[in-house]
Parts: C-alpha cells; sequence; structure tokens
C-alpha cells in the first residue's frame, strides 16, 4: 500500500477533526437504513427535514466526543491515547451492527429499557448470550478496532483539503465553526419540536426509528411565546389519580365450606403461542385439552412482555397500574385469598420470578414459597422444577389436608428456544449464529425450533397431567394451563415478543379443567384479567371481582365490550372487530388501528371516531383503582 509508506503521517488536531467526521458520516449511512418509506408523508418539507435531521444527528453527537477526546489528546502519551480511541471506536461499530440486528427482529432499538434488562441478574443466561456470543462480540470488536484504526491511519497520512485547511486556520476560524454547529443544532432541534408541538405524527415515528437520535420537547416555551398547538379530536388520556385505592373493599374471605376448598394447579410456559396446542407438536395438551377441558379460543395476554402478562394474570388489572401499586406495596387479592384460607404454597419457575421486580410487584407475599432459577441451564431447570413439582404432589397426597396451589413456570419456549437431540421433530431446527429474520430458510428453522422446544415443554406438561390423574387429583382440582404471552415469528415484522401487539404476540392458550366441567370450544373474547375471578369462583369465594379486578369470570356467558392489553407506554383497546393502539406523547395522542387480526384499516380516524365512547371509558378504567 503506496500511501502507507510515501506519505508522511500528520498526527494532530485535524486528523482527529477528519477522523470524528468519517465516523459520523458511517452513522449517517447506518442511519439511513431505519428509514420507511411510510414516514415520508407527502410533505416536501418534512422529507428535507427528515434527511436533514438524520444527518446533522452523528454530528452532534460526535463533535461533543471530539471535544472530549481533543483534550485525551493533549494531555495522555499518544499510545495509550490511541488505544483507548480505537476500542471505544471498535466497541461503537459493533454496537451499531448489534443495534441492526435487534431492531431487524424485535423493531425497537438498543434503549434504556434494554440496557434495563441487561442489568438484571443472569440476564446473559436469560437472552441465551453464553460463551461463543461473548466470543464472537470481542472479535467483532476486534475487527472494529482494526478499522477504526485504518481509517485514522489513512487520514493522518492525507493531505488536508485545501479549503478545509483555510477554513480551520486560525481561533477565531475555528470558534466561528463551533458557532455554526451549535447554530444548526439549534435550528435542527428547535424544528424538531415544532413539528411535535404541532402534532406532527411522521416526526414521532422518525424519532422512534433512527438510532441515536436526539428529540427535543419545547411544548412550554412555544405556549410562552403564545403560541397555540392545533386541538386534537382525538381522546387522551388525562391521569387526575395517582393514589393506589386497591381493593374498593377490604378482603375478607366469604368461602363457607372450607373442607372442600379444591386443588388449584397452575401450568404455564413462557412465550406459548395457542397454535402450538396441535396434535402433532403437543399431543399431550391437545388430548387433555379437547377430553377434558374448556377451551378458550380467543384468550389475549394483558401484555406482551413477562412481567406486564404476569401482573395482568395476577391482578386482574392492566400493567399501566405498576407503578402506582409498586410505591403502594399492593398484594393481589389473589394471593391474600389463598393465605386466609390456608392454601399450602408452591410456585416452581425455571426463569427467575425477580425479573425487572416481579417478585416485589406480584408476588411479595408468597415469595418464601417461590423456587426459581434451579439451574443456569433453563432445560435442566424445567426438568428440575417438574421433579419438585411431581414430589410436591406425592406429598400433599400422601401427607396433608390443607389445598395445594401448585405453579409451574417453563422456560423452555422463550427465545432463545431449547435444543435436544431427544425433541427435534421438527427439521431443520439450527438457525444461524447471527440469525436473520428476513431471510426465509432462518425463519423457517427458528419456528422449527420453537415447535421443538414447545413438544418437550408438553412432554412436561404430559408428566404431570398424568400425575394428577393417577394420583386422583382430577377429582378435586382446578387446573389451568396458560402462558405470559405469546410470540411472533415474523408473521408481521417482528420476532419473539415485547414488540408490538399482534395476536402471535398476545394470543395465549387458555385451558380450564374443574371436576364436572364438560369439553368445550369457547370464541368469545376473553382475558388474562379473567383468570383470578374464575379461580376465585371456584375456591366458593362471593367476594366481587369488581372491586379487585377488571375481569369477570372466564365461566360468565356475557359478552366483553373490549378488553385491554398494555405494554410500557402502550394501551390497546381490543374487542371483536379491531386494536386501537393508543400511546401519548408530548401532548400527541398517536393511535395506530388494526383490524382483529393485524391488517390496516382503510379510514383509522372513522374508526377512532367511531370507537371514542370506549376509549374514554378504557381510560377510566385506568384510574378506577386510584383516588
Amino acid at each position: 500500500m503506496k500511501w502507507l509508506s510515501s506519505r508522511r503521517f500528520t498526527d494532530n488536531g485535524y486528523t482527529l477533526f477528519l477522523y470524528f467526521s468519517a465516523v459520523s458520516c458511517i452513522v449517517f449511512i447506518s442511519s439511513l437504513t431505519y428509514f420507511r418509506s411510510d414516514l415520508f408523508l407527502n410533505s416536501v418539507p418534512e422529507i428535507v427535514f427528515t434527511f436533514l435531521t438524520t444527518l446533522f444527528n452523528p454530528f452532534y453527537i460526535l463533535s461533543t466526543l471530539f471535544l472530549l477526546f481533543y483534550i485525551l489528546y493533549k494531555i495522555l502519551p499518544r499510545l495509550v491515547f490511541k488505544l483507548i480511541l480505537f476500542v471505544l471506536t471498535g466497541s461503537f461499530f459493533t454496537y451499531l451492527y448489534i443495534e441492526r440486528l435487534v431492531f431487524d427482529q424485535f423493531k425497537f432499538h438498543v434503549n434504556s429499557f434494554v440496557i434495563r434488562i441487561l442489568q438484571q441478574p443472569d440476564a446473559l443466561q436469560v437472552l441465551g448470550i453464553g460463551t461463543l456470543e461473548v466470543a464472537l462480540m470481542l472479535l467483532a470488536v476486534l475487527l472494529g478496532v482494526f478499522v477504526a484504526w485504518v481509517i485514522y491511519e489513512g487520514l493522518g497520512r492525507s493531505a488536508l483539503p485545501g479549503w478545509l485547511s483555510r477554513l480551520l486556520q486560525g481561533k477565531s476560524r475555528k470558534l466561528l465553526l463551533v458557532l455554526f454547529i451549535l447554530l444548526i443544532f439549534a435550528v435542527d432541534k428547535t424544528t424538531y419540536a415544532w413539528y411535535l408541538y404541532n402534532k406532527k405524527i411522521s416526526i414521532y415515528l422518525l424519532a422512534s426509528d433512527v438510532p441515536l437520535y436526539i428529540p427535543s420537547q419545547m411544548g412550554t416555551f412555544f405556549e410562552e411565546l403564545g403560541f397555540q398547538p392545533p386541538v386534537s379530536d382525538k381522546p387522551s388520556l388525562k391521569l387526575l389519580k395517582n393514589r393506589v385505592n386497591y381493593p374498593l373493599e377490604p378482603y375478607r374471605s366469604t368461602v363457607k365450606e372450607r373442607e372442600k376448598l379444591p386443588n388449584i394447579i397452575l401450568l404455564m410456559s413462557d412465550a406459548l403461542r395457542p397454535d402450538m396446542v396441535d396434535p402433532e407438536i403437543m399431543p399431550a395438551t391437545y388430548k387433555f385439552s379437547s377430553e377434558k377441558a374448556i377451551n378458550f379460543r380467543r384468550h389475549y395476554s394483558g401484555s406482551n412482555g413477562t412481567t406486564q402478562a404476569l401482573f395482568t394474570l395476577f391482578y386482574g388489572l392492566p400493567s399501566r397500574y405498576m407503578d402506582f401499586f409498586s410505591r403502594g406495596e399492593v398484594s393481589p387479592v389473589f394471593f391474600d385469598a389463598l393465605l386466609a384460607n390456608n392454601y399450602q404454597l408452591a410456585l416452581y419457575s425455571s426463569k427467575s420470578l425477580g425479573w425487572l421486580g416481579t417478585d416485589q410487584l406480584v408476588f411479595f407475599k408468597v415469595k418464601d414459597y417461590i423456587v426459581d432459577e434451579l439451574h443456569a441451564d433453563s432445560i435442566i431447570s424445567d426438568e428440575m422444577i417438574t421433579r419438585r413439582a411431581l414430589k410436591t404432589l406425592d406429598d400433599h397426597s400422601s401427607n396433608s389436608k390443607k389445598p395445594l396451589f401448585l405453579m409451574v413456570f417453563y422456560d423452555s419456549t422463550h427465545i432463545p428456544h431449547f435444543q435436544s437431540k431427544t425433541f427435534k421433530k421438527f427439521v431443520p431446527d439450527n438457525p444461524s449464529l447471527i440469525f436473520n429474520p428476513k431471510s426465509a430458510e432462518d425463519r423457517r428453522r427458528g419456528m422449527n425450533e420453537y415447535k421443538n422446544a414447545a413438544s418437550f415443554v408438553d412432554h412436561l406438561f404430559g408428566t404431570l397431567l398424568e400425575k394428577l390423574e393417577k394420583e386422583g387429583y382430577l377429582n378435586n382440582s382446578v387446573v389451568y394451563i396458560t402462558s405470559d404471552h405469546g410470540s411472533e415469528k415474523y408473521e408481521h415484522g417482528h420476532w419473539g415478543h415485547a414488540s408490538a401487539f399482534t395476536n402471535e404476540q398476545l394470543l395465549v392458550p387458555s385451558i380450564l379443567y374443574f371436576p364436572g366441567c364438560q369439553p368445550a370450544d369457547i370464541t368469545r373474547l376473553t382475558s388474562h384479567a379473567d383468570v383470578i375471578p374464575t379461580l376465585m369462583e371456584k375456591m366458593g369465594e362471593t367476594y366481587d371481582p369488581h372491586l379487585h379486578t377488571l375481569g369477570q369470570s372466564l365461566l360468565d356467558p356475557t359478552p366483553r365490550d373490549y378488553i385491554i392489553a398494555d405494554g410500557m407506554a402502550n394501551r390497546v383497546l381490543i374487542d371483536g372487530d379491531y386494536k386501537i393502539d393508543y400511546t401519548p406523547f408530548e401532548g400527541i395522542s398517536y393511535y395506530k388501528v388494526t383490524d382483529a387480526r393485524d391488517n390496516a384499516v382503510a379510514d383509522p380516524d372513522a374508526v377512532i371516531a367511531r370507537y371514542t365512547p370506549k376509549i374514554l371509558k378504557m381510560f377510566d378504567d385506568f384510574q378506577k383503582f386510584l383516588n
């Protein structure tokens, strides 16, 4: 390479300036790959602004970093400085690549929520990041370090362009350049804030899609200048209450025949879709559900994320209440009922029930009865909790006069899916390490892997169901089989869960057995909010479910007007015809409307207008248990 030997290397601040300019160009090119055609809404000013703000955004960030590194350049030995610069840049290039992979699969960025997840105990285990993945990331960082070195050395051996050399000569010109960058930054962010203030939804979508985007909000400033935002014709949630009022009346057990209390057996598997309960995939569960139980075919989880879904399952309330309840140290009435009626409790989970604080939010009154994370390998852990559950059933049938509450929560169907030579019915089931959900072959392999994981869980379910029948538990037990949420396999452009409110991410099995029940398929709308009212009803409790839930018994044939699913920010109204996804942001009521099968609708504004009474009622539901 002739330039390596024939040109003198100029290691100075100009080289560093060009270096960060080059990195900025790389970030800009990377950002362009995130653009979606639906962001360009036939408005030339918005199209121009979208392009320019995406172009300038990395330069703002890296201009700040340039100033920081220029200081380090002046005070550190040159070798130490370069080592720090290249390692950090190499890590940054690796982040850009991982960011692209994450966004392709889940449609969200490596954001504060992801960082919060990574801070959880055993996060790498839960996310399936093992030694091989860590080694590959380190190799990627080393490759990034090499690319950073090539860029720096190449720029250092190149002559500074004449126009740039003249532009940067003298302190006054350098100061003017800094002021120019600050001016562009101010104009850009003010323009963004102005679009946002005027409820331009496309700008909000841009900020959601472009990595490292720095949004700005200046609503108060514009109001002080006398500007008024457009009046929205869409309903908006206004929080008027913030103190916990749960339950609405103190719980007191109303069970009259305690000697006849049923055992309650709750069997769950993480991220299990209802279409997995199939004679080819989960034959034991399918047989039980079709021959002995009631199947609720349109049963929605309360959320597409585990913590929120478990909250809805045990409280019977939208996870919108989570922040308030965590401050009030509230416990689900269901656990109060179990403790008041002297149930023997056993909660077994192969994943941590403390994930994102769930143990303090949902299980804190019963956490002494939890056994979880028996082994770092979720497969072994699933087998271990099955053995624990079998022993509990043995001990209870021979020694205990108390009714039993047994919860078993498997993890093998969660990403990364279980893999085993024994349970390998569906092949090929080994997607590439660098998984590309846009690849039909990778998706097929990933789905096969998921089906095999469901088959393994079915083997464990079958073992427990066989035990329940053999030991006579089915004569005096309520058995409920479900999941926390579903798992999309790119049917609508997402992989996994917690990224959208599609049927694949929200629909879960809902299989209910109790002595004397007649097998049936129920197609009316049901929800996780209905589970606790059902279990308490079968316990003989007459305590009004409306005092502590928004649900009703699964056995109540009264049609639901709508049900609610929600996540970190979204609130979703679901009925038999539409899903109305509401996200509040800086005074904007952002709505996304699809039909019940997640297809776009022709006139979403007309649907919102027609559904406004239901939406306002949903907003009231979010405040029913506050005062």
